[in-house]
């Protein structure tokens, strides 16, 4: 039997949001380093876990994989909203 396994990745784009971190920071920013968002991701995390079979529990470098947000600038999305076609 083969058993797949997933995960879940959220995206805030928010430029304000961003912003709260160094120019120095990648494209990738997560709210881990702000205590009110990691206690959310944090609360996140164990309920996807305990309520979501398959959900990977470790990542490709063996360590813990843990539901996080990542909070990217406007220019740094692949899609810009407004612009879709409708």
């Amino acid at each position: 039997m083969i058993q797949l396994t997933f995960d879940i990745d959220a995206f805030i784009v928010s430029d304000r949001l961003a912003s709260k971190f160094s120019s120095s920071s990648t494209s990738w920013r997560t709210g881990a380093n702000q205590r009110e968002v990691r206690q959310l991701q944090k609360e996140i995390d164990k309920a996807l876990k305990e309520s979501l079979d398959g959900l990977r529990r470790v990542d490709k470098k063996g360590r813990a994989d843990k539901f996080l947000f990542a909070y990217l600038r406007r220019k740094n999305t692949v899609v810009n909203i407004k612009k879709m076609p409708k």
